[in-house]
């Protein structure tokens, strides 16, 4: 971060000395100073919460997703500046060495899967971490709601992860078929391997998953009905 803040200064120092009053006729090289600016208030704000938090070990992963986006916007604003900053006399060298040299030694990258993974992953488990990360966001358990479907089966599953945990180490012991774990509900329960209330938790769990991903269906009479009265009403 203070890398990034010096590195802005001194360009804005020079945009503001070469370039003067031009400068904020140039809206796309401001724009790109706003860029930089703006995210390293972000990656400020990301860094005091974490610090102010008790750096939590399991915010770990949130922080390294945010700071490594945010740093990422930066680098490829920085970029934008050197490709674009027309320097007298220097330009060359913006544009060349030292825009070279910004792509060798960049500042982050965009988030890695591995990093976005570990966070979708904790924000899919309800509980303490996840309403302290999202205090002021939306959120109903009402059934006929959409966000309230998703939300119930969420927990639901978060509920029945080690009833699917139990079913799968079944299947790798060969005790139950290699089938998804919610057609061998029945032959664990014959077999000892889940109690009824389990067998109830992960049926109701997947009845709850696939409703939530359920979507819009049209035959192709209601899809061209639909089409051709909008067409309609766009005259």
């Amino acid at each position: 971060m203070a890398w990034s803040s010096a590195t802005f200064a001194f360009l804005a120092d020079l945009a503001m000395g070469t370039l003067g009053g031009d400068l904020k006729r140039k809206e796309k090289l401001t724009g790109r100073f706003a860029d930089i600016f703006t995210w390293m208030y972000f990656g400020t704000a990301v860094l005091r919460r974490f610090e102010a938090e008790g750096q939590r070990k399991e915010d770990r992963a949130f922080l390294d997703w945010s700071m490594q986006y945010a740093f990422a916007q930066i680098q490829d604003a920085f970029d934008g500046l050197f490709a674009n900053l027309q320097v007298p006399g220097a330009t060359w060298l913006f544009r060349g060495p030292l825009a070279a040299w910004s792509r060798i030694n960049r500042i982050s990258a965009m988030p890695s899967d591995a990093v976005g993974h570990k966070v979708a992953a904790a924000l899919q488990v309800p509980g303490e971490q996840r309403d302290r990360l999202t205090p002021a966001v939306f959120s109903t358990l009402d059934p006929d709601h959409m966000l309230g479907r998703f939300e119930s089966a969420m927990r639901l599953c978060s509920e029945a992860e080690g009833v699917y945990g139990k079913v799968k180490a079944a299947i790798k012991r060969r005790e139950l078929p290699r089938r998804h774990a919610a057609t061998l509900v029945g032959e664990a329960v014959e077999l000892g391997i889940l109690t009824a209330d389990e067998a109830d938790l992960l049926r109701r769990a997947e009845a709850a998953r696939n409703d939530a991903i359920q979507v819009d269906s049209f035959t192709t009479e209601e899809y061209f009905q639909t089409a051709a009265s909008s067409l309609v009403g766009g005259d």
